[in-house]
C-alpha cells in the first residue's frame, strides 16, 4: 500500500510542476501579447518612443515584450503596393531601430530593407510603363481599325485590355517572389539580431 501511496505521491508532484511550467508558459505568452500591442500603439502613433515604454516593463517581462514588438515591427514590413504603403514599412523599421537603440547591425539591416523596398517599386514602375507603351501601340492599331470600320473615333484604355492585366499579374507575381524572398531573408536576420540583444 505504501508503494502505491509513493507513486501517487509522484504522479501528483509531477502534475503540480506540470501546471506551475504552463503557468509561466502562459504568463510569458501574455507579456508577448503585450508587446505585440504595444508594438501596434507605437505602428499606429499612440505612443512616441518605443524605449521608454520599454523601460516601463520589469526585467523578468521585458524579453517576452520585446519580442512581442519585434514581431508586430517585422509584420508591417511588406512589399508596398505604393509610396505611401512604403511608409507603413518605414515607420516599423525606425520601431525597430529605437527599440534596439540604434544597434548598428539593425541600422544596416534596416537599411538594406528599404533598399529592397525602393528597388522593387522602382521595377513595378518600370515594368508597368514598358508593358502599356507596348500595349499602346496594339491599341493604337485596334483604335484606327475601330475608326474605318465604324466611322467613330474611339480610345482605348491599354491597362483595361485583358492580355495586359493578364502580363501585369505574371510581372507582379514574378517580382513579389523576388523582392519578397531577399525581404524575408532581411527580416529574418532582423529577428535573429534582436533576439540576440534583448
Amino acid at each position: 500500500m505504501a508503494e502505491i501511496k509513493s507513486t501517487l505521491e509522484k504522479v501528483m508532484e509531477k502534475l503540480a510542476q506540470i501546471d506551475a511550467g504552463s503557468g509561466d508558459e502562459y504568463d510569458s505568452e501574455e507579456k508577448i501579447k503585450d508587446g505585440m500591442r504595444l508594438g501596434a500603439r507605437f505602428f499606429r502613433g499612440e505612443i512616441a518612443s518605443l524605449h521608454q515604454a520599454l523601460t516601463e516593463c520589469t526585467d523578468a517581462d521585458k524579453p517576452f515584450v520585446q519580442s512581442g514588438v519585434i514581431k508586430t515591427m517585422l509584420r508591417n514590413i511588406l512589399l508596398p503596393r505604393d509610396a505611401d504603403q512604403q511608409k507603413d514599412s518605414e515607420r516599423a523599421m525606425q520601431g525597430l531601430i529605437e527599440m534596439s537603440q540604434g544597434s548598428t547591425q539593425i541600422i544596416d539591416l534596416c537599411t538594406d530593407m528599404k533598399h529592397v523596398l525602393d528597388r522593387y517599386l522602382a521595377h513595378k514602375d518600370q515594368y508597368r510603363t514598358q508593358l502599356e507603351s507596348a500595349f499602346r501601340t496594339q491599341m493604337g492599331q485596334l483604335e484606327e481599325s475601330i475608326t474605318e470600320q465604324t466611322g467613330m473615333s474611339m480610345k482605348l484604355d491599354p491597362s483595361q485590355h485583358p492580355k495586359f492585366l493578364e502580363e501585369w499579374n505574371k510581372i507582379v507575381s514574378e517580382l513579389d517572389e523576388q523582392y519578397g524572398n531577399a525581404l524575408q531573408q532581411l527580416k529574418d536576420q532582423v529577428d535573429k539580431a534582436c533576439s540576440i540583444e534583448t
